[in-house]
């Protein structure tokens, strides 16, 4: 956990972020235990990109809703899955200008978020002694946002 210097101790507006993988699952226990201590609001965010040369001749604003819908029915199969059940919120985030650490970063700041709470990895781990890129850029920002890293 990284905790900035001067944040209050409060918990009551939790982003606990996915990509839907089995690390992410790690991440809605721990958001779900917290929920109980604290009542605090979670909600559920995943940032996606989609890479433009995938798609040149397809206008953004058509992708982006196909690409919503489908993460939006991912998610709910996800959920469906790990079986959460605290309340729960979500916000799928185009992050296409900027990076998904720094999309979330700024997008939580102005949400007034009390934490985020991220996995060690994500779906595209191909080793245990490395966290994975998107934790490793929101660990190295100069987060003002308490990072609880889920192992």
């Amino acid at each position: 956990m990284s905790i900035p210097r001067g944040v209050k101790p409060v918990i009551s507006n939790i982003w606990a972020g996915t990509d839907f993988s089995s690390a992410s699952h790690k991440v809605f226990e721990v958001a779900e235990n917290l929920q109980k201590a604290t009542e605090a609001k979670v909600k559920a965010v995943h940032v996606y990109n989609v890479p433009i040369q995938f798609s040149p001749y397809i206008p953004k604003e058509h992708l982006d809703k196909k690409v919503e819908i489908h993460l939006n029915e991912k998610y709910e199969k996800f959920i469906k899955k790990i079986g959460y059940n605290g309340v729960l919120t979500t916000e799928i985030i185009a992050g296409r200008e900027n990076g998904v650490a720094e999309k979330m970063r700024s997008k939580a700041l102005v949400a007034k978020v009390d934490l985020i709470i991220v996995g060690d990895k994500g779906r595209n781990t191909f080793s245990s002694l490395l966290i994975g890129s998107v934790t490793e850029d929101l660990f190295n920002h100069d987060l003002e946002i308490p990072l609880w890293i889920v192992k």
